[in-house]
């Protein structure tokens, strides 16, 4: 890397006002970043059904062709051959879920024919008698005349179509199976698959353009409130569907340059040890080089971030917090900002000016993803070592092998992870179909949670990664009120897995529709002072709509090395977002609770409130409590975040 590259780099004058540069602000996320509610859809429009959310793009597809379609199907109330038809085509839509849901798209496909068949046989019917302008208003669930009823007909038809032409390829994963280094026997096949899905997303181009068209022509203008929310449900869901589509077809266009077909692809691996937590999931101990050539690994390099670190020659302030820790910058400290695209780039960047290549991409992973492949795979032994890791012990193990007992005289601390990596992937290459599919679903679940997110230098690639949720970048919250909790381990030992956390969200509304929260976050430590545990320091940031402002704050540190009440905590803007940034410190043993009161920014301007809470990447789930007091209204609501979650509450 070049001097003049250094000029990319930015930080805030807020938190360091000497650095000359480490990136800090990407480009606006302009992606629909609203959550998809496609569970609280199908609530809406039905309750026999309970769609589950273990497809990304062709399983939302899915989701919206049975929100659509059952909305003229459960309403037909007369009409002995058409009601029969709606009748089998809603007794059907549960079969649908639950095929999907079990790995059985032979069936899931056959009822979805059902359905699509019935449903045009009823349109047909009407057709063949002139009635349906007559006939429809009459069944419909918004009562409304003015409606041009046919257009549901018309967007059934189109997302029926569109279903049948994509279910086949929902068994895509069923097909590819895991391979070990240097065995790539599903290379040829993995290029057939993704050239079909390829070819079947496009020619359904037609038909998802005519379904766009209905919908944006149907007539809202005498629609109540409640009529209009159903528009707005199925409007709103179909600009995600449209991301997920565009999506889908830009990674296919690119799938055969992703997986390395006739040449090298180099992905830069980042595992992230959420013990000791970070902004983008864990510190980054220890990264690796997957090599990918015609689809299938060609080779796994695995190495300690402390050799390329030392082998920077220009020295970078690092952010104010990590001085605790460092006087220097490098990759292992790099993933310091929680939106994972300007951590990736800082990533990159050091790599390469650590003497690295300009990786094709990165893939982080935190230890959940080792430990949910361990459950399928059962007890993996290391002859050399004496020791067999399982998914019980494979956090604590492998901390000790890499950080204390390992050969001092090698000075390869990361040589056990580099031995146990292939003895992993040879095992899941060797499970059965069933259990492949387990191993698909566990990375599905995995990529939702953020326990694994993708970055691409390619901006067509990265964009399609956005619009897919799985780039874990700081979302756009449109207006509506938001909220991101993140916790940044400062020296403070392999701790987090042995703090047990909860948050209280404590919302009223002023006279002028402005949020004001009270968080109240409780924090134990169950941990001791024997290695890996200790005393747990934390430099905790409140990520908030631009414009909020902090009204109190309480049992929060200055600093990590004064145990004093802070009174003044670090403010900056950042990703569109004002953000609150302070200490604190919790011993073995100890029990703390923490406030912050702030007003929020985003005013209310509608009957309901919404409000967008993102998790960290890393954090396997947190218990919370959001309560709202508004006029009379008391709404509360526990769950426990392990995805980014909306709150809507009704406000009238």
């Amino acid at each position: 890397m070049e001097e003049k590259d250094f000029d990319q780099f930015h930080y805030h004058p807020q938190i360091n006002k000497n650095i000359d540069g480490i990136v800090l602000v990407p480009k606006k996320n302009k992606a629909n970043t609203q959550a998809i509610k496609i569970k609280e859809a199908a609530k809406v429009a039905f309750q026999k059904v309970k769609p589950t959310n273990k497809t990304l793009s062709i399983g939302i597809s899915l989701s919206l062709i049975f929100l659509f379609s059952i909305l003229p199907i459960r309403i037909l109330e007369s009409g002995s051959n058409m009601n029969a038809k709606a009748k089998e085509g809603f007794d059907k839509l549960g079969d649908v879920y639950q095929s999907i849901q079990n790995n059985d798209y032979k069936k899931a496909k056959s009822d979805l024919l059902i359905i699509s068949k019935n449903i045009k046989e009823i349109n047909d019917e009407l057709d063949d008698v002139g009635q349906k302008n007559i006939v429809l208003p009459r069944f419909s669930i918004i009562n409304d005349s003015s409606i041009n009823d046919e257009r549901f007909f018309e967007i059934v038809l189109s997302l029926s179509k569109i279903g049948n032409d994509l279910i086949d390829d929902l068994n895509f994963a069923e097909n590819i199976k895991v391979s070990a280094p240097d065995n790539n026997e599903n290379g040829a096949q993995l290029f057939l698959y993704l050239n079909k899905i390829n070819r079947d997303l496009k020619s359904t181009g037609n038909d998802f353009n005519a379904l766009k068209l209905n919908v944006s022509k149907i007539d809202d203008e005498k629609l109540n409130d409640k009529e209009k929310g159903y528009l707005a449900l199925i409007k709103q869901n179909m600009v995600g569907l449209e991301n997920y589509y565009d999506s889908a077809i830009t990674l296919t266009n690119n799938a055969a340059s992703l997986v390395g077909k006739d040449y090298d692809r180099k992905y830069l691996i980042l595992f992230q040890n959420n013990t000791e937590i970070r902004a983008t999931g864990g510190f980054i101990g220890t990264y690796g080089v997957l090599t990918i050539r015609d689809g299938g690994i060609k080779n796994i390099f695995v190495d300690s971030v402390y050799n390329p670190d030392g082998q920077i020659s220009k020295k970078i302030e690092p952010p104010e917090p990590l001085k605790r820790i460092t006087k220097n910058w490098t990759m292992r400290d790099a993933n310091w900002y929680p939106d994972f695209p300007t951590s990736a780039k800082n990533i990159s960047n050091f790599y390469e000016m650590e003497g690295g290549f300009t990786p094709d991409g990165i893939i982080a992973f935190d230890t959940k993803t080792f430990t949910d492949l361990l459950e399928i795979t059962g007890p993996i032994k290391l002859a050399r070592y004496d020791v067999e890791i399982n998914k019980d012990n494979f956090v604590s193990i492998t901390q000790f092998k890499t950080s204390i007992d390992y050969d001092l005289s090698q000075n390869n601390p990361k040589k056990f992870l580099s031995d146990f990596a292939p003895l992993l992937l040879e095992k899941l290459s060797s499970l059965n179909k069933e259990n492949q599919q387990k191993v698909m679903a566990v990375l599905t679940n995995n990529i939702l949670e953020k326990h694994i997110q993708f970055y691409s230098a390619v901006e067509d690639i990265q964009n399609a990664f956005v619009n897919l949720d799985i780039a874990g970048k700081i979302k756009d919250s449109n207006g509506k009120d938001y909220f991101a909790y993140i916790d940044s381990n400062i020296g403070g030992f392999k701790t987090n897995d042995k703090i047990k956390e909860s948050l209280t969200h404590t919302i009223e509304i002023d006279r002028d529709g402005f949020p004001i929260h009270e968080v109240q976050i409780t924090r134990k430590h169950e941990g001791s002072y024997e290695w890996p545990s200790g005393t747990n320091y934390a430099y905790m940031r409140f990520y908030l709509p631009k414009g909020s402002s902090v009204l109190a704050v309480e049992d929060f540190n200055k600093n990590s090395n004064i145990n004093t009440e802070v009174k003044d905590p670090d403010i900056y803007e950042e990703n569109d977002k004002t953000v609150i940034g302070m200490w604190q410190i919790i011993n073995p043993g100890e029990e703390v609770i923490l406030k912050i009161k702030y007003k929020s920014s985003a005013k209310i301007s509608s009957s309901s409130y919404n409000l967008l809470i993102q998790k960290q990447a890393g954090i396997i789930s947190q218990e919370t409590t959001i309560n709202l007091n508004y006029k009379n209204k008391n709404y509360q609501e526990n769950f426990n975040l392990v995805q980014d979650k909306e709150v809507v509450v009704n406000l009238e």
